[in-house]
């Protein structure tokens, strides 16, 4: 699984907006005013996801492979619209980190 995360999609840019619209669409449409849009394990993180358990400034730039995409796709065509998104680790076995989920918001 982490091999395939750290390689790009190859989605072109206009798949991945149509993607997105309808994913946030449905998730309106079910009442929710936030969705989780990707789960990964720490190891894709340059520093095995330390910053975002920290919530340090400049997390984002410890993502790699599809995380890296969908943060720089959030940023660029749904930050300006005013969505939200946020990193945090989800999962913590045996007290350290394990998954990190990655959630975009719109209120």
């Amino acid at each position: 699984m982490i091999e395939a995360l750290s390689k790009p999609t190859g989605i072109s840019e206009e798949e991945a907006f149509k993607r997105a619209a309808a994913f946030i669409s449905r998730a309106i449409g079910d009442g929710l005013t936030e969705v989780e849009v990707l789960r990964f394990p720490c190891a894709l993180c340059t520093d095995d996801g330390r910053a975002i358990n920290n919530q340090e400034p400049g997390w984002e730039t410890t993502l790699t492979g599809l995380p890296k995409e969908m943060y720089d796709f959030w940023h660029k065509h749904l930050r300006s619209r005013g969505y939200k998104a946020k990193a945090e680790v989800v999962t913590f076995p045996n007290g350290i980190p394990g998954d990190i989920g990655m959630t975009v918001s719109w209120l």
